[in-house]
């Protein structure tokens, strides 16, 4: 199946009806101009489909925190003044809510 673009937010049964068998989602940031030169900043994801990838500015990111917690959270390396964050799955190991919402997507930043 040829590559299509979609906007969201989606409903999950609209995206199977196009026929989608693997999913990439990305968004484009800005780099959070308040951060300081000690500041950790990770990816935390809500609801992660199993299998998916999660990637920044095209390298796969390492989950932190193990499943079975609802939350995934990914260590970033230095982030860009502008960057591509991505999450790649299979359609078949993503089962639709009830009300069709995808999980959401934060950037964690810790201080020491």
């Amino acid at each position: 199946m040829p590559e299509r673009t979609v906007r969201l937010p989606l409903q999950w049964a609209e995206l199977v009806d196009f026929g989608a068998r693997r999913v990439r989602l990305s968004r484009r940031f800005h780099r959070p101009t308040n951060l300081g030169p000690n500041d950790q900043v990770s990816v935390v994801v809500h609801d992660l489909p199993a299998g998916a990838q999660v990637g920044l500015n095209g390298t796969i990111l390492e989950q932190q925190i193990p499943p079975p917690t609802k939350e995934s959270v990914f260590g970033t390396p230095q982030l860009e003044p502008t960057n591509l964050l991505s999450v790649e799955f299979d359609v078949s190991t993503r089962s639709a809510a009830g009300d069709g919402t995808w999980g959401e997507v934060a950037l964690l930043i810790s201080s020491p």
